[in-house]
């Protein structure tokens, strides 16, 4: 690290550091309990409108609040994996990582530092009352899901 007055002229991480930790970083976000429930209801949500459109197709009357679609959590279970092991995956969520603003601290007292199990915390730098930019990296990550 460096002295406070020098902190926004001094680089911390060289490129290369820094999207080895973008990947670390990938992979605690991506173990998460938060994250499983989230790709699960997107998927349950895109699959249910893809099947809302096609019965809309044979009966225009056809009611979407009628039924629900829900994943076993056998497919969850394999889902999640699919991500954690796909080490493109990892990557293309590091190189979206890396290019947001991190904050990096030093804990300089005498206290034990303890984190949450889930260790990453996202914040939105800009406030929108229409969108919500907290969740960027999530919708980012929609675009590369396969």
């Amino acid at each position: 690290m460096s002295h406070p007055e020098k902190v926004y002229s001094m680089p911390v991480f060289s490129g290369e550091e820094k999207l080895e930790m973008a990947e670390l970083i990938a992979l605690q976000i991506l173990r998460t309990k938060e994250y499983r429930a989230g790709i699960i209801e997107l998927y349950e949500k895109f699959n249910k409108s893809l099947l809302d459109e096609f019965i809309k197709e044979e009966d225009p009357d056809f009611d979407h609040n009628s039924y629900e679609l829900k994943f076993k959590d056998e497919f969850s279970s394999v889902l999640h994996a699919t991500q954690l092991l796909n080490p493109e995956f990892i990557d293309s969520m590091a190189q979206i990582l890396e290019k947001h603003i991190w904050l990096v601290l030093v804990n300089k007292t005498d206290l034990p530092f303890y984190t949450s199990d889930t260790p990453v915390v996202k914040r939105a730098n800009i406030e929108n009352e229409f969108i919500s930019y907290g969740d960027m990296l999530q919708k980012e990550l929609r675009f590369i899901i396969r």
